[in-house]
């Protein structure tokens, strides 16, 4: 099933776009990414930066911040999965150094009074300045309901999340092979479901 994605999700990829044209690598670069460009998104972004030997949570927005009632900045994106997710993860993000790609996700968490907060969120790959894989902007976009009953397993934030669905965006490089993607969808389909 093919997501209509929200009017911002449809901007950031076409902005993702724009800078890849302008750009000498097959993915912007971060420095492309100036104040009057970045300033509309960075409420509702989620930024992972590659140290040399895992992503970090560089930035999180205040709007992403209200939604999970946690700065998620300064953590460890690996520490979200299981050792078996993480090795197809990193599968994954390898795959992005040479076939640029999105990742469009769809989370439900329950907080710990209940309410269901039901998340969207889109992931493009950035380089830096030498054309290298480094960031994740991930641009998230939630709602609140009323109160459900919790489910049980609960995240690093202190959260139950269930992910709903998983798609891969081809940003007009093409998509890894197919058996990579089917087998990351499942491990993160299964990783958070009771």
């Amino acid at each position: 099933m093919t997501t209509n994605y929200r009017q911002d999700e449809k901007k950031f990829i076409a902005l993702w776009k724009e800078l890849a044209t302008k750009s000498p690598y097959d993915m912007p670069f971060r420095g492309q990414l100036v104040d009057d460009v970045i300033d509309d998104y960075l409420p509702s972004l989620v930024i992972l930066d590659y140290n040399g030997q895992t992503f970090i949570v560089t930035h999180t927005g205040s709007v992403v911040i209200s939604f999970y009632q946690h700065d998620l900045t300064g953590m460890d994106y690996f520490d979200f999965y299981s050792k078996e997710a993480r090795k197809h993860i990193i599968t994954l993000f390898d795959e992005m150094k040479h076939c640029p790609f999105a990742y469009y996700v769809e989370r439900d968490f329950y907080k710990a009074d209940g309410h269901r907060l039901h998340s969207k969120t889109i992931s493009l790959p950035f380089a830096d300045e030498n054309g290298e894989f480094v960031s994740i902007f991930s641009l998230t976009n939630a709602q609140s309901d009323t109160p459900k009953e919790p489910a049980k397993n609960t995240d690093v934030t202190g959260q139950s999340a269930i992910v709903r669905k998983v798609e891969f965006i081809d940003l007009g490089y093409g998509l890894p092979d197919e058996e990579i993607l089917t087998k990351v969808k499942k491990l993160i389909l299964i990783e958070t479901i009771d």
